[in-house]
């Protein structure tokens, strides 16, 4: 894509210094209830006694019985609803998630409400140091540095202090709040002259950063193992979940047909969300693109893309074909995320 000043000035602060964005692309479900955490024990593929023994948050998968991806959510025990767990998904999805979840209610006390209108969330990208100065010119009293006990407890990169947490995938600090209080926060911002990133930047960092997002990457044709977050997503030890047969026992296997995968363009590829993917060798069709950026930043204005690919071609440093309507390219399959390459 071809960045207005504003855009690159907002890029750079999110690589370099510190940049923020309002993430009125996600949702919130409450759930309360003396049943709350068994119940979603036995719905979604994380451990969640996890939080129940004072961990702040969590990411999970709602799967179907197959093992197919429903929902990716997080789930946070926000201070500002004490008494419940919050769950955090895409807006969109919201209202049909809850019914699917409602569905496997029966004598359990819980109770589901939708609270995307009660809840903001936002995000400062940038380095640690910077992230922190700007936290405190607001006025948002946070933890100074991460907890190693608390990222080992997770099982996951980031941290909380019962309202935010930092995530090193984006490098970013991630604050849900009040509406109200995020007015303050806001202006706050803006006095301080923090830039913005708005959506298409945020969706190139979302690229580079190798990070799958619905319905792009994970969706009901995606079975969870496929893309390449079981670290944090996913427990093989806690005891049965919907869809959880299917996933231990491709477990067992050793890997899945294929799997989440980047792709950089060579020479001067371009590339389209929905192409498919051919092998060089005998022309076969193996995977097809989920996501792309042309002239992505990171690699000096080259193509990049993610998409899903056969598990025998996954190995980094081979040559594919991706091919469009009446347009072939060159491409090479790297290990993600992106921003970890040497360029």
């Amino acid at each position: 894509m071809t960045f207005t000043p504003e855009q690159v000035k907002a890029y750079r602060a999110a690589r370099e210094q510190c940049a923020w964005r309002e993430r009125n692309d996600l949702g919130f479900i409450e759930v309360r209830g003396a049943d709350r955490y068994t119940w979603l024990q036995g719905m979604l593929s994380q451990e969640l006694r996890l939080l129940e023994q004072g961990a702040s948050s969590a990411y999970a998968y709602f799967l179907n019985a197959t093992g197919h991806i429903l929902a990716e959510l997080k789930i946070v025990r926000f201070a500002k609803t004490e008494g419940s767990l919050l769950l955090v998904t895409t807006r969109e999805i919201v209202g049909r998630l809850m019914e699917q979840l409602d569905r496997f209610l029966i004598m359990e006390d819980v109770e589901l409400r939708d609270v995307s209108d009660e809840i903001t969330c936002f995000e400062l990208y940038g380095r640690e140091v910077e992230v922190s100065e700007t936290l405190s010119k607001i006025g948002y009293a946070h933890r100074s540095s991460p907890s190693p006990e608390l990222i080992e407890v997770c099982q996951q990169d980031e941290v909380s202090d019962g309202g935010a947490e930092w995530c090193r995938i984006l490098n970013s600090f991630v604050v849900y709040t009040t509406p109200n209080d995020f007015v303050g926060y806001r202006n706050a911002l803006q006095t301080q002259a923090i830039p913005e990133i708005d959506a298409a930047v945020a969706e190139v960092l979302r690229i580079e950063g190798g990070i799958p997002r619905y319905p792009n990457e994970l969706n009901e044709s995606v079975i969870a193992l496929e893309a390449n977050n079981a670290a944090t997503h996913i427990s093989f030890t806690k005891g049965c979940y919907v869809g959880q047969e299917i996933i231990a026992r491709i477990d067992s296997r050793g890997h899945t047909n294929r799997a989440l995968t980047g792709f950089i363009g060579l020479g001067s590829a371009t590339f389209t969300e929905g192409e498919k993917v051919f092998s060089c060798d005998d022309n076969r069709e193996i995977g097809r693109l989920t996501s792309a950026l042309n002239e992505s930043p990171l690699f000096s204005g080259k193509a990049i893309a993610l998409g899903y690919l056969r598990h025998e071609f996954r190995e980094a440093g081979t040559v594919v074909l991706v091919r469009g309507t009446g347009v072939e390219a060159k491409a090479i399959v790297v290990e993600l995320p992106f921003a970890s390459l040497s360029c």
